[in-house]
């Protein structure tokens, strides 16, 4: 699965690009909201600075133009690291 969708990410990456970074910017932003429902504690204010790097992080690959393998493995890891802050903080 990881290989049949990094194919299609690597052929279309241009295409992907504004799409995925509207994504991961959407999931980080649901997960900001719900981590700011809390009040601010230390472990909060940790939570709040791993989504924030983690969806920048995606973004800089991109405007750094670091390889599409990279690009993508950060995408999935923001993904999948947002949605566990939101599942975390619900």
């Amino acid at each position: 699965m990881y290989q049949k969708s990094f194919t299609y990410f690597r052929s279309h990456y241009l295409q992907l690009i504004p799409i995925t970074i509207i994504l991961q910017t959407c999931i980080a932003s649901i997960a900001v909201l719900y981590i700011l429902m809390h009040q601010p504690t230390v472990t909060i204010m940790v939570q709040l600075a791993i989504s924030v790097y983690v969806a920048s992080f995606y973004n800089r690959a991109i405007i750094a133009q670091l390889p599409v393998k990279t690009v993508y493995n950060l995408l999935i890891a923001s993904i999948i690291i947002n949605l566990g802050l939101i599942v975390l903080n619900v």
